[in-house]
């Protein structure tokens, strides 16, 4: 996996940059929002080749998801206050390639520690439908789930490693949450959405 400074934001990944990450010519790509973003913006990448690459479908995948910081300053600091960014690119750093697992294979993933800023290109399953969280899953749906899980957990089930990390949450190293400051800053903006909805009573 190739180390490419400075860390990309959307607007970076280009043809160049990821001709260097893929090692193949890319002519263009194009950006598309998915996903509903609570803390962070991702995108679906589409990537364009000459023909011969094109050709070549086990080198030259059609699209890539980009996952990077949020753009909207309270979903950001969330991020950061419940070290979601860092959680998530440790994960892929330390375990998401180690084991056989149900997930999507990192191609780029780097993070600077100090301000969470990160940005974690992997591939895309185009063909998969994500959940709704609105609606009462299938029983297909809840064993897919149940099962997925079960392989991710069990692949590091009581490993002493983990109690290593304090980035990963119930380790023996990770700090307490400050549950008073993620309150102080999520508060605010709960007040200015749900304005209409909650009389000052409620608040």
């Amino acid at each position: 996996m190739p180390q490419i400074d400075p860390i990309p934001t959307p607007k970076d990944i280009k043809p160049d940059w990821l001709s260097q990450l893929l090692n193949t010519p890319i002519k263009s790509v194009s950006a598309q929002a998915v996903g509903t973003g609570q803390v962070g913006a991702t995108f679906r990448f589409a990537l364009d080749y000459d023909d011969e690459t094109q050709g070549n479908a086990t080198s030259a995948p059609a699209s890539l998801i980009g996952k990077f910081m949020s753009g909207d300053p309270v979903s950001r600091a969330t991020g950061i206050a419940q070290m979601s960014y860092l959680r998530e690119v440790k994960f892929y750093q330390h375990y998401g390639s180690s084991k056989p697992l149900p997930i999507p294979g990192a191609k780029f993933v780097v993070i600077d520690e100090a301000t969470h800023e990160f940005a974690l290109i992997m591939d895309d399953f185009p063909d998969h439908t994500p959940g709704n969280q609105l609606e009462p899953a299938s029983l297909w749906e809840a064993k897919l789930a149940m099962g997925a899980a079960a392989q991710i957990h069990s692949a590091w089930w009581e490993h002493n490693e983990l109690d290593s990390h304090y980035w990963l949450n119930g380790s023996r190293a990770a700090p307490a949450m400050n549950v008073d400051a993620l309150f102080g800053t999520l508060w605010p903006a709960f007040c200015v959405r749900y304005s209409d909805r909650i009389n000052d009573q409620i608040v």
